[in-house]
């Protein structure tokens, strides 16, 4: 009998990352499911007996490590990252406060930086796994009262290239 695969998915208390994770749990994976939002986590992972949850903030390295650690140890080494963990702060760049710039860059781009770099390593020394990534059209188009946003998904575009 095959193990079946092991998918951490973050952003998983809604929208995208909710959907992938139900979507991963169905098709039979072994789904660690992780957000900021535990309420979200408990109605993501409420039916899907192959599906558990991690409370874990992505721009934080430590939680982010030991997160991974734990996931590994609950289900064994992953396969496939799905990171649809991200945040919106719509705004004006000459009257958004440089804090939620900051925040918006912190979730957005080094939340990517840091998940993936988590589980790259285990990826490349076991020459297999799967890395999907969520960027923006606005990655590649920017919009009026979305600058940082825009800046932080071209930014997760050009670490993917």
């Amino acid at each position: 009998m095959t193990k079946p695969a092991v998918a951490l998915v973050t952003g998983a208390a809604s929208g995208m990352g909710q959907l992938a994770a139900r979507r991963l749990a169905a098709a039979g994976a072994s789904v660690a499911a992780l957000d900021v939002d535990e309420k979200g986590l408990e109605q993501t992972v409420a039916r899907a007996p192959t599906m558990r949850a991690w409370g874990c903030d992505v721009t934080d390295d430590a939680a982010v490590d030991r997160t991974v650690r734990e996931v590994q140890d609950a289900f064994g080494p992953v396969d496939r990252l799905v990171h649809a963990a991200g945040i919106c702060l719509p705004g004006l760049l000459a009257d958004q406060p440089v804090d939620e710039i900051e925040r918006t860059m912190a979730v957005n781009y080094l939340g990517t930086v840091r998940v993936v770099h988590a589980v790259l390593g285990g990826m490349l020394d076991r020459r297999r796994g799967d890395i999907v990534t969520f960027a923006s059209l606005s990655g590649w188009l920017p919009s009026p009262h979305l600058g940082a946003y825009s800046a932080s998904k071209h930014a997760v575009v050009a670490f993917n290239e």
